[in-house]
């Protein structure tokens, strides 16, 4: 069945990226802990905004920083706070 084609596509719009970011949930009064990485083989200067989606479609900022990540898988670390 060809349905996991827009999957595909989704995902390569996303995930698959030289540069990317992810968050776990804050919980209990922890702030959740996040991380940029970037697999490129180019340095990476850039904001990086953490947004929060709901079904209704309404957006709302979580978290806003400027990064600076050299190449080559560099990962940093950084906590919602």
């Amino acid at each position: 069945s060809g349905r996991w084609k827009p999957l595909m596509y989704l995902l390569k719009r996303s995930l698959f990226q030289s540069v990317f970011a992810t968050c776990g949930a804050s919980t209990g009064g922890v702030a959740g802990r996040c991380y940029a990485r970037n697999d490129g083989v180019a340095h990476f200067d850039g904001k990086l905004v953490i947004e929060n989606w709901n079904f209704s479609g309404e957006v709302n900022i979580v978290f806003s920083k400027s990064i600076s990540l050299p190449p080559n898988g560099y990962i940093e670390y950084f906590d919602l706070d």
